[in-house]
C-alpha cells in the first residue's frame, strides 16, 4: 500500500457507512432485520450495496459495545527455578509460553482452559481444542481463595503472603498507541496496568518489562456488527503466538487478515519493549507502565555486523565490516569479470610501463583469497537459490591460476616472435593493445576452460541484472542531442524514444533490491533461521513500488510574444520547454546513483535492441558501489580508525537516499517508512512526491461526516498554518501590495481580492501617462524582463550539456553542483517570470515586464484554500485499517468558507488509537489539505426559458453563432515548400459536404486568373510562417500551391487583413467605396508606422494585396530596410 496513492481500504468505507446507517436509522433499528442501502468507494469505483441489520443494532452499536484489550508475551520460560514451589506452580505448565499464556494481560487475568499442560500443549500445536474462558468467582470457585477466584487465587500469586491479605488479579487499565513520527515510520504504544504484590511484581516484570522482548498487543468492539451484517460477540485468542514454529512476517499477516475479517473492528500490533515504569503504592501494590515502539526502530541500534571477514588491502590483511566487505567483493568481482569482456579495460590495466606488470592477466582474474570467491557465491545464492557444488581451497584456486598464467606467457610469446620490431609492447609505444594476442588467449581461455572461469561465467550470468560494472555499455536517454553533440567517439542514434547514447560506465553500480538483501541476509540480526534467514526487521522493496514522473508545473508557452520570429530567443525557449521535462527528472549526479528510466544496460550483440527503459521501479535504482563504501565507512569510523559509537544502519541508509534527492535536484523525495500499521517489522523506500491519478476522481474517496443525524464523529477541529517565512510574505502582501513582483503577490492580491488595507493610498496615486517616471519604470520592467528570460534560456542550455555530459561520460563532478541548484531553481524562475506580462498593450495599460493582475495571472477563481494550508481532526468509535497517507475528504458544506471545493481533501497524517479504563475505544485521525488535480467546471449563466412551444436547436444556434464570426474560416495557399504565400478571409461556412466545385470556384473568385492580383500572389510577396497539417488540401493548383480550408488562426492582430510573421506587422485594409487605403500597425504596442494617407483615387482598381505589397515595400524603404 503505497502512500497518498487511495483513499481508505473498501472494508473500512464499508463499516464506516454501516456504522453512519445505524445512526441515522436510530431506535427504528430496534426490531427485525432492517435492511439498509448505501454507498461505498472502492479502488476502482462507487458500490452500492444492501444489507440486513440484526435486531437492536442501534442499541448494539450505541450503548452494549465494549471494547477488550489484550497483551501476550514473547518471553518463554527456560528455567523453572524462577517459580515457586510450593503447589501452584508446575513446570510443565508454566516453562515455554506457559506462563506467558497463563499471564495473558486483559482488564484481569482470565481463568482458562489452557492454563494448564495437556490443553495447553494442544492449544500451541493448533489443535481443535475450545478456549475457554471461566468468568472469576462463579460457581463453586466463589469470592475468594481458589482457582478462578475473585480475590486470592494462588494460580495467580494473588495469595500474597507477605502481611496484605489476599488480592485481587492483575490488569490492564488503559493504553494509547500513536504514530510516532510523520508518515507513518515508527508506532509506539503505552500500556498502563497494575498489581497488587511483589510476587505478582516479579512474574509481570519478567514478561512485560524486558527491554527488547516481543509484545503483542491486541484489542477490539464486542459485540460488534461487521460487514454482512451479523452480530459478532466472541474475541478470539491468536495460538500462533505461542508458537516457536511461526515468524513475525507470519504473524503481522495474521493481524491484517483478522483486521479484515473483523471489518475493522479489530486491531492490534506487534512491538518491543523499549522501556518501562514501576511505581510503588501505598496498599502494596505497583502501578506499571511498558512503553512498545514497532520493530522498526531497531534499525536505528544497528551498528553493523563483524564476523572476522578480512580483505587485501595494501598488501597487508585488515579485518573488515562485514557490509564493507561485500561492497569490496561486488567491486572485486566487477572488475575482474571486465577483463574477460573489455578491451579498455584490458589495455588499461596489463599495460603499465613494463612487460612484467603487463604479464600479470590472471592475478586481476582470480581473487587473492578463496573466501572472495565464496563471498561472490553467497551473493548469487541470493538471487537464484542454488547452492554452487565448487568449492576450491585456496590451493586449488593457486592450481587454476598458474595454468592459466601458463596460457597467457605461452600466447604471449608466440606473437612477440611473430611481431616486427617495433610493433606492440616495444617501450616507445608500451600500453597499446595487440588485438590478435588478445583474441588468441580468449580463445585459449574458451579451449581450456578451468573450473573457475566456468564458476565466475555462471555467477556472472546470475549477477549481470543487478549490477552494471565500470566499462559496461549502457544504452541513456538523451532528449534531442543534435544541437549538443560534439563528441565523435560517442555512439548516438534515434529511437521512439528520442536519441540514445551508447557509452561505457564510469562507475560501478548495484541495484537498490540486490542492496537489501545483502543487508537482510548477512547484516541485519535474525532472530530465526530454518530454511530461510528471519531478520529481526526486513528492508523491504515492493517491486511494483514506482517513484513519480516528474512535470515542470510552469510552462511559458503562454507567456511569449508572438509578434517574434522562430529564430527568436523566446521561440528558442518555448522550443526548448517543451521538452525540458526529461532533462529535469533524472539524476545529476551518476557518482551516487542512476535511476532506471534514465539508463538501460546494452544487450550484446543486438544493435536493434537498444532502447530506453521505461522502468520507474524504486527497487532499480543504481547505486554507486564506490560511493555506498565511502560513506559507509566515513558514518562506521574515527579518524584512528576506531569504531564510532554513534553509528547506526539507519543513519546510513537515511544518507545515501537524502543524498539521492540531492543527486535529483528535488524532483523526488525519498525517505525510509515503516510499512504501518500492517507490517511494523518491516521497512521500505517510497517517494514522497507520488501521486496516483485514481485520487483525482472525487467520487472514490471516502467521505467523512462530521455533523447531523449520519455522523460517527464525537468531536472534530479545524485550524489553519502558516509557515513562519510565508508569514512576512502574506503581510506584505496585505500591506504594501505593489511592492512584490513575484507571483506571491499576485496570489495575495486575489486572495485579498474585495477588501484593501485602510491606510495604504498607492493605488491612487498612479504615475501620469507619458511621464518620465513611467517610462522609466516601464523600460526597466521591460529589460529585466529580457534579462531574466535570458538567463533562464542560458540555464536551460547549460542543463542540457549537462544532461550530454552525463550521457558522453565526460561531466565534471565539480559542476554537479551547479546544475542540481538549476534544476532546482528552474521552476521558481519560471513562476516568477509569467507573473509578469511578457508583451505590451498600452491601450490597455499593459507593458511587458510589469506584474500581472490577478485575472491574467490565472487566478481570478483562486479560493482561500489555495494559499492558506488546513488541518483537519476527528475522534470517532475506535476502527482499525486506517493507514497514514490514505486520502479522504470531508463534506464540503461543513467545511469553512473558502474551502469548500471540490478539489479540497486531506490525506491522513497520524492516527492514534486510545483504550480507556471504561473499555472504550477511540481513534483520532489528523489530516493535511491536499488539493486534487481535477478540473473545475464553471457552471453556465442562467438562461431563461422561452414561452414560445418551439424550443431552438443548441446545435443550430451555435452554427448560427459561428457564422456570425469574422473570419470564419479560412483559406490558407502555401507553396511546394508548405510556406504560407497567401492567407484569405471569407465569411462562407465550409465543412466535409461541401462540393469541391463550389470550394474551386470561391478560391477562383479570389484569386482569378490572368489577373494582376494573380501574379502578385505568385511573386510571394508577404511571408506568413510556415503550415503543417495532417488535412490534405482541397487544391493543388498547376504551379505546385496547395490550398487549405482551415478554422480561424489565432490572431495577434485582431482584425487586420494580414499579418507579417517576420516583422510582427500587421496590415489593416480600410475601404470608401470603390477606393482603399492601407495602415500598418506594429506588436505588441499597436502603433501606427504607415498610413498610406487620404483614400487614393488611383487605387480605384487596385486589388488588397498590391496595396499590401506597395505599403510593405514603401515602409521598409523609410525604415532603411532592406
Amino acid at each position: 500500500m503505497s502512500i497518498f496513492k487511495e483513499s481508505f481500504q473498501s472494508y473500512v468505507s464499508k463499516q464506516l457507512k454501516i456504522r453512519e446507517e445505524i445512526v441515522k436509522g436510530g431506535n427504528q433499528h430496534r426490531f427485525g432485520n432492517p435492511k439498509i442501502s448505501f454507498e461505498y468507494p472502492t479502488i476502482n469505483n462507487v458500490v452500492k450495496e444492501s444489507v440486513n441489520l440484526p435486531p437492536g443494532a442501534f442499541y448494539t452499536y450505541t450503548t452494549s459495545k465494549q471494547c477488550i484489550i489484550r497483551m501476550s508475551s514473547g518471553v518463554n520460560l527456560t528455567n523453572p527455578n524462577l517459580l515457586e514451589n510450593y503447589g501452584f506452580e508446575n513446570s510443565n505448565d508454566l516453562l515455554g509460553a506457559g506462563l506467558a499464556i497463563r499471564y495473558i494481560l486483559e482488564g484481569g487475568v482470565p481463568a482458562k482452559n489452557i492454563d494448564f499442560g495437556e490443553a495447553q500443549s494442544k492449544f500451541i500445536d493448533g489443535d481443535a481444542t475450545k478456549i475457554k474462558t471461566i468468568p472469576r468467582g462463579k460457581s463453586t470457585r466463589g469470592f475468594a481463595r481458589g482457582y478462578g477466584s475473585t480475590y486470592g487465587d494462588p494460580f495467580i500469586r494473588s495469595d500474597a503472603q507477605d502481611g496484605y491479605g489476599i488480592v485481587p488479579m492483575p490488569g490492564i487499565i488503559d493504553a494509547n498507541i500513536r504514530t510516532k513520527t510523520a508518515y507513518g515510520s515508527i508506532r509506539e504504544a503505552q500500556v498502563n496496568f497494575t498489581c497488587h504484590n511483589r510476587r505478582q511484581l516479579e512474574i509481570l516484570e519478567l514478561l512485560y518489562m524486558r527491554p527488547g522482548f516481543p509484545i503483542l498487543l491486541e484489542w477490539g468492539w464486542t459485540p460488534f456488527i461487521n460487514n454482512a451484517g451479523e452480530l459478532i460477540k466472541n474475541f478470539p485468542y491468536y495460538r500462533n503466538w505461542f508458537s516457536e514454529n511461526t515468524d513475525i512476517n507470519t504473524i503481522n499477516n495474521d493481524i491484517l487478515t483478522q483486521k479484515i475479517n473483523h471489518s475493522g473492528n479489530y486491531d492490534g500490533f506487534v512491538g518491543f519493549i523499549k522501556n518501562f515504569e514501576i511505581s510503588a503504592r501505598a496498599d502494596g501494590g505497583y502501578d506499571c507502565t511498558t512503553h512498545l515502539t514497532a520493530m522498526g526502530e531497531i534499525l536505528e541500534g544497528i551498528k553493523g555486523k563483524r564476523t572476522g571477514k578480512t580483505y587485501e588491502q595494501e598488501q597487508e590483511t585488515v579485518e573488515v565490516d562485514d557490509f564493507e566487505f561485500y561492497l569490496k567483493s561486488i567491486k572485486e568481482f566487477s572488475e575482474s569479470y571486465s577483463v574477460l569482456l573489455s578491451s579498455d579495460n584490458y589495455k588499461q590495466k596489463f599495460a603499465k610501463g613494463n612487460s612484467s606488470d603487463s604479464a600479470d592477466l590472471a592475478d586481476i582474474l582470480f581473487p587473492k583469497k578463496a573466501e572472495l570467491l565464496e563471498s561472490y557465491q553467497e551473493l548469487a545464492y541470493l538471487i537464484d537459490k542454488k547452492p554452487s557444488n565448487y568449492r576450491p581451497t585456496q590451493k586449488d584456486l593457486e592450481s587454476d591460476k598458474a595454468k592459466q598464467q601458463e596460457i597467457i606467457d605461452e600466447v604471449r610469446a608466440d606473437k612477440t616472435k611473430e611481431r616486427a620490431p617495433g610493433v606492440y609492447g616495444s617501450p616507445e609505444i608500451l600500453g597499446l593493445e595487440d588485438p590478435d594476442e588478445k583474441n588468441e588467449i580468449s580463445k585459449k581461455f574458451e579451449e581450456n576452460k578451468s573450473e573457475y572461469l566456468k564458476e565466475i561465467e555462471r555467477i556472472e550470468k546470475i549477477l549481470d541484472p543487478y549490477i552494471i560494472r565500470r566499462g559496461e555499455e549502457l544504452t541513456l536517454s538523451g532528449g534531442n542531442l543534435k544541437d549538443f553533440n560534439q563528441n565523435t567517439e560517442t555512439e548516438v542514434f534515434s529511437s521512439d524514444f528520442g536519441d540514445i547514447t551508447v557509452l561505457k560506465s564510469q562507475h560501478t553500480y548495484i541495484r537498490w533490491d540486490f542492496l537489501v538483501s545483502i543487508l537482510n541476509n548477512f547484516i541485519i540480526p535474525l532472530y530465526k533461521e530454518d530454511k530461510v534467514k528471519h531478520p529481526i526487521f526486513e528492508i523491504y522493496q515492493d517491486k511494483e513500488l514506482e517513484y513519480s514522473t516528474y512535470k515542470l508545473k510552469t510552462k511559458l508557452d503562454q507567456n511569449i510574444d508572438p509578434s517574434t520570429n522562430n529564430a527568436s530567443l523566446e521561440n528558442e525557449l518555448r522550443e526548448n520547454l517543451s521538452t525540458i521535462d526529461e532533462f529535469l527528472d533524472i539524476s545529476s549526479n551518476p557518482s551516487i546513483c542512476l535511476l532506471p528510466h534514465q539508463t538501460q544496460k546494452k544487450i550484446v550483440g543486438q544493435l536493434d535492441s537498444y532502447s530506453i527503459s521505461t522502468n520507474r521501479k524504486i527497487s532499480n535504482i543504481f547505486f554507486n558501489v564506490e560511493y555506498l563504501e565511502k560513506i559507509y565507512k566515513k558514518m562506521l569510523y574515527d579518524s584512528e580508525g576506531g569504531l564510532k559509537e554513534d553509528f547506526g544502519l539507519y543513519n546510513f541508509l537515511d544518507k545515501i537516499w537524502k543524498d539521492t534527492n540531492q543527486a535529483c535536484a528535488g524532483t523526488h523525495n525519498f525517505t525510509l517508512q515503516t510499512d504501518e500499521p500492517n507490517h511494523s517489522n518491516i521497512v521500505r523506500v517510497i517517494d514522497l512526491i507520488y501521486q496516483n491519478d485514481e485520487l483525482n476522481d472525487p467520487k472514490k474517496l471516502h467521505e467523512i461526516k462530521i455533523q447531523g443525524n449520519q455522523s460517527i464523529v464525537r468531536d472534530f477541529s479545524f485550524n489553519t498554518t502558516i509557515d513562519n517565512k510565508f508569514a512576512s510574505t502574506i503581510a506584505i502582501a496585505a500591506q504594501a501590495p505593489k511592492s512584490l513582483n513575484t507571483l506571491d503577490s499576485i496570489t495575495f492580491e486575489a486572495f485579498n481580492r474585495n477588501i484593501k488595507y485602510r491606510f495604504n493610498n498607492i493605488e491612487t496615486t498612479l504615475l501620469p501617462d507619458n511621464s518620465i517616471e513611467q517610462v522609466r519604470l516601464i523600460t526597466r520592467a521591460k529589460d529585466k524582463y529580457n534579462r531574466d528570460l535570458k538567463k533562464i534560456h542560458d540555464n536551460i542550455i547549460a542543463i542540457k550539456k549537462h544532461r550530454l555530459n552525463i550521457l558522453q561520460g565526460t561531466y565534471e563532478q565539480s559542476k554537479v553542483s551547479n546544475n542540481i541548484s538549476r534544476v532546482r531553481n528552474l521552476e521558481s524562475k519560471l513562476i516568477d517570470l509569467t507573473s509578469r506580462y511578457g508583451y505590451s498593450n498600452s491601450d490597455e495599460g499593459i507593458y511587458k515586464g510589469m506584474p500581472k493582475n490577478y485575472k491574467d495571472a490565472g487566478l481570478s477563481d483562486l479560493s482561500k484554500s489555495a494559499v492558506v494550508p488546513l488541518k483537519f481532526g476527528c475522534i470517532m468509535d475506535g476502527i482499525s485499517g486506517i493507514v497514514i497517507g490514505n486520502v479522504f475528504k470531508v463534506e464540503k458544506t461543513k467545511l469553512p468558507i473558502g474551502y469548500q471545493e471540490d478539489d479540497i481533501a486531506f490525506c491522513v497524517l497520524s492516527e492514534d488509537q486510545k483504550i480507556t479504563a471504561g473499555q472504550d475505544w477511540t481513534t483520532e485521525l489528523s489530516g493535511q489539505m491536499i488539493l486534487l488535480d481535477i478540473k473545475k467546471v464553471t457552471p453556465p449563466a442562467d438562461t431563461v426559458q422561452s414561452s414560445t412551444d418551439e424550443t431552438e436547436n443548441p446545435t443550430d444556434d451555435a452554427i448560427k453563432e459561428e457564422e456570425n464570426k469574422f473570419p470564419r474560416r479560412q483559406i490558407i495557399v502555401t507553396n511546394s515548400d508548405n510556406q504560407i504565400v497567401a492567407q484569405f478571409n471569407v465569411i462562407k461556412y465550409y465543412d466535409s459536404e461541401t462540393p469541391d466545385e463550389t470550394l474551386i470556384n470561391d478560391i477562383q473568385e479570389l484569386v482569378p486568373t490572368g489577373t494582376a492580383q494573380a501574379d502578385q500572389f505568385q511573386l510571394n510577396q508577404i511571408t506568413y510562417g510556415d503550415y503543417t497539417s495532417n488535412e490534405e488540401p482541397v487544391l493543388i493548383d498547376d504551379n505546385g500551391n496547395k490550398y487549405y480550408i482551415i478554422d480561424t488562426l489565432e490572431r495577434f492582430h485582431p482584425g487586420a487583413y494580414a499579418e507579417d510573421l517576420e516583422t510582427g506587422w500587421g496590415y489593416y485594409l480600410e475601404k470608401k467605396g470603390a477606393r482603399n487605403k492601407i495602415i500598418v500597425k506594429d506588436y505588441p504596442s499597436f502603433n501606427v508606422i504607415y498610413n498610406s494617407g487620404d483614400y487614393d483615387p488611383e487605387w480605384k482598381s487596385s486589388p488588397p494585396e498590391s496595396l499590401i505589397s506597395n505599403a510593405r515595400t514603401s515602409l521598409k524603404q523609410s525604415l532603411g530596410i532592406e
